[in-house]
């Protein structure tokens, strides 16, 4: 369930980040602070594996 996925802090300002889900079922997490965000994916879990990337991730 999304609202159990975990998300990192923002990879720009580590403000919080959160998670949305709009009216056409489309997912994507942006920061409450700086208002960075993500492109929109299919499932909350796409949306937060693609938000918790980082470049040194092997």
């Amino acid at each position: 369930m999304a609202s159990e996925i975990e998300l990192k802090p923002c990879s720009f300002c580590g403000g919080k980040a959160e998670m949305v889900s709009d009216f056409d079922d489309e997912h994507y997490v942006y920061c409450t602070g700086c208002k960075g965000g993500w492109k929109t994916m299919e499932t909350p879990e796409e949306a937060a594996a693609a938000w918790n990337r980082r470049a040194n991730d092997e």
